[in-house]
């Protein structure tokens, strides 16, 4: 499910009610944390209490920006409504037909992801890895996106120069 109704859901279960659309632009900015965070280190060399403060802080910053005040109890609630989501990985109806028609043109197909090494076992569960060609995560590079780093050690398992690649992402901006 998309993340602004995951972030409603668990929201509600606080009482502060909101359509999905209101979360958009404050994951976005949120998003944008996480990126200058993961570049200094990124959290597969965090403690576990360095985690947990990371994801309170970016839950605070959602709410935050969705014009909601939460204490600390709060927010830590939040996080824990929405690590209990049960996000199983869903594809676009178009991802198997284009990958496939991809790599029956004969490119090269990968995927390049900050999730840890459980990336692995739900890409099985909907059958991508057969299509895929390369899979780093960024526990696997030491590195997280978006430090060139993981982007180079993708280029270096495909074997290929970043002249004949291609990334897409699947963030707003």
């Amino acid at each position: 499910p998309p993340r602004e109704r995951l972030q409603a859901e668990a929201a509600a279960k606080l009482g502060c009610e909101a359509e999905p659309d209101l979360f958009r632009r404050p994951i976005a900015l949120a998003d944008e944390f996480i990126y200058e965070e993961m570049s200094q280190i990124p959290l597969s060399k965090r403690t576990d209490a360095e985690r947990q403060a990371w994801w309170l802080k970016y839950e605070d910053m959602v709410m935050g920006a969705a014009g909601f005040t939460a204490d600390e109890a709060q927010i830590t609630k939040l996080l824990q409504n929405m690590l209990s989501n049960n996000k199983r990985l869903a594809l676009f109806d178009d991802v198997i037909p284009v990958i496939t028609e991809l790599k029956n043109m004969g490119k090269i197909g990968g995927l390049i992801t900050n999730a840890d090494r459980s990336v692995h076992q739900m890409l099985a569960r909907v059958g991508m890895p057969p299509l895929l060609d390369v899979i780093i995560t960024s526990e696997e590079a030491g590195v997280s996106k978006p430090l060139a780093g993981i982007f180079e050690e993708a280029l270096n398992k495909a074997g290929v120069g970043a002249e004949h690649a291609i990334y897409v992402g699947d963030q707003y901006q």
